[in-house]
């Protein structure tokens, strides 16, 4: 199977949305199609078509029919009217299903056509007439022979990818607590099987790290032996509820090295003033003013068993001074640094907002952006959250969750990191991400509220080249048993910030940087080549809320006077400049 997913690189207009009925210039566009249902096997099978339609505007809101024709490639076609509601920047899913009664390789095409606008897009479904499958190891090669000897190492929690010839990806999973990996896949298809190694790891079997070979039916078994590198990668992550006022807000902290150097060191959550500490899963090494530590000893990535490294669960209880609105950071950090891999992940901060009531079956995204937009930097890598909580009035079975990721996301990225229970992740589709939370029993919020929560995690970065405006969105859809699926919240953010990609990778470049940094009265901000006269400083949402002139290489500004928080530092010029900083509560 093939999926099709155009180049968007387009510049958006942002303009003002006005609503009415009637049509309006508009260009609408096909921004994906492909199979719903990969794989097709064993014939017949039941095929669905996912069709995105996108309103490029450029504005207004378009309310009109529009004709969907689509050739299934197998002599059967079929025509549909479609009745659109859809603003500038919108997107509108639909789905088209059809039987491919003999197995084939079927070219499909769909033809858009509507008021002002038209659009193509093709793919080819592949059905077999017996499924296939892969599965294997990803393991520890300790002795570079290129067999799973006793006593290696099984790496849970490894990204495995199927591409076709062309680098469509087709499916991808990741490893169990066993190192386990297992796929379904179409037959007759001459595919390649990929794993990235990241971090401190490297492939030694197979040679180049990719195996090609043709699907057929029945298992082909292929395992992966890596070799580590003699580093650490230090890394944490935090997962919040929301914070309601007088209410208890769970926050999961979690620490893992991503190598296989065992290495000694702490980490750190600092919380607002509004919270005040209830428990945790181990009692805290050491307390400070809205500060836990934890130290830890021989951390690599094979502590934890089932989820590489440590968790903490606390629990804190929210003040009823809590201000509705307002925006707290949870910060978590991770030591030691000197000799540490990758340093720039050894900092998560994670912005919440206080709410009077919430649902808490939601998607975050990390960064959040700035402004009404959540702008970000050109490449981008983000961190998603999917939470859910069985709000019913009996456990819960089995939680299954869909996500279609953003076609401006880079699927090869995708790095699973953690999750609240033990479960199951694959990538179907091209960009379907399924999360199966078999068996996890969740009890109802009535019976037991502390345990009705659960979550999962994961890392993707954006592609590359996204045109300044480009939009990035993604929706999940839970299921609790057999009821209808619950909506999540569409979580987005907009690559605005016009920062080269020079810039990005090396931020040396930006020539500006701001310290002491966390601070409580004044930062100083410095920049090494005086190119601006005028700084402005913006909250996580975008709001001016500071102004002042430069005097020079280093430039001192008390911030007393603002909330704690996280705030971002804007040189405006031919080439903005930006830096960050903490400013800490009272």
């Amino acid at each position: 199977m093939k999926t099709m997913s155009k180049n968007l690189s387009l510049a958006f207009c942002f303009c003002l949305l006005f609503a009415f009925t009637g049509k309006t210039q508009t260009d609408l566009q096909i921004t994906y199609a492909g199979e719903a249902n990969y794989p097709l096997c064993p014939a017949p099978a039941n095929s669905l078509t996912s069709l995105h339609i996108y309103n490029f505007g450029p504005f207004g809101l378009f309310v009109d029919s529009v004709e969907v024709y689509i050739d299934f490639g197998d002599g059967q076609d079929s025509t549909q009217w479609l009745m659109l509601t859809l603003p500038a920047g919108g997107v509108y899913v639909h789905s088209i299903a059809h039987v491919y009664l003999m197995p084939g390789a079927y070219p499909v095409t769909i033809v858009l056509n509507g008021p002002y606008s038209s659009d193509t897009a093709t793919y080819t479904n592949y059905c077999s007439g017996i499924c296939g499958n892969v599965e294997g190891y990803v393991y520890d090669d300790s002795n570079s022979n290129c067999v799973f000897d006793s006593g290696e190492t099984p790496l849970c929690d490894y990204m495995v990818y199927l591409y076709d010839t062309l680098n469509n990806l087709l499916t991808s999973t990741k490893t169990d607590s066993l190192g386990y990996y297992q796929m379904n896949v179409d037959t007759g298809a001459p595919v390649n099987l990929k794993i990235n190694p990241g971090y401190g790891l490297a492939t030694s079997c197979p040679t180049g790290g990719t195996y090609t070979y043709t699907t057929g039916p029945g298992t082909a078994t292929f395992d992966f032996g890596m070799i580590c590198m003699p580093v650490f990668d230090l890394t944490v992550s935090v997962v919040s509820s929301i914070p309601v006022p007088g209410n208890n807000v769970y926050v999961n902290l979690f620490a893992q090295n991503y190598t296989c150097v065992t290495t000694n060191g702490s980490f750190t959550l600092t919380y607002d003033s509004i919270f005040t500490f209830i428990s945790s899963t181990t009692p805290p090494s050491s307390t400070g003013p809205n500060s836990l530590t934890w130290n830890f000893t021989n951390l690599d990535l094979t502590t934890g068993g089932a989820l590489a490294g440590i968790m903490e669960t606390i629990a804190f209880k929210t003040d009823t001074t809590a201000i509705l609105g307002d925006t707290v950071d949870f910060i978590a950090t991770i030591a030691p640094t000197l000799g540490d891999f990758d340093s720039t992940n050894n900092t998560f901060i994670k912005t919440v907002v206080v709410a009077a009531a919430y649902d808490p079956n939601v998607k975050d995204v990390v960064p959040p952006g700035i402004g009404p937009t959540h702008a970000v930097a050109p490449n981008t890598e983000f961190t998603y959250t999917v939470h859910f909580q069985n709000t019913g009035t009996a456990p819960a079975m089995n939680v299954n969750i869909t996500d279609t990721l953003d076609n401006n996301l880079n699927l090869s990225t995708l790095d699973f990191i953690a999750s609240s229970h033990a479960m199951n992740l694959h990538v179907v589709n091209g960009n379907v991400l399924k999360a199966t939370f078999a068996g996890i029993n969740l009890p109802d919020s009535t019976s037991n509220e502390p345990e009705s929560h659960g979550w999962f995690m994961y890392r993707i970065k954006s592609n590359t080249g996204l045109a300044n405006g480009t939009v990035i969105k993604n929706t999940a859809y839970i299921y609790f048993d057999y009821n209808a699926p619950i909506v999540t919240n569409t979580a987005f953010n907009t690559i605005s910030i016009p920062l080269s990609i020079e810039q990005q990778l090396h931020p040396e470049l930006n020539d500006i940087s701001v310290f002491p940094n966390p601070s409580g009265s004044y930062v100083n901000i410095q920049l090494t080549n005086v190119s601006g006269t005028h700084a402005v400083v913006t909250d996580v949402w975008g709001k001016v809320v500071l102004e002042t002139e430069l005097t020079g290489h280093i430039t001192s500004i008390n911030i007393d006077a603002l909330p704690g928080g996280v705030y971002q530092v804007f040189i405006p010029g031919q080439v903005y400049k930006f830096a960050r900083f903490i400013k800490l509560k009272p």
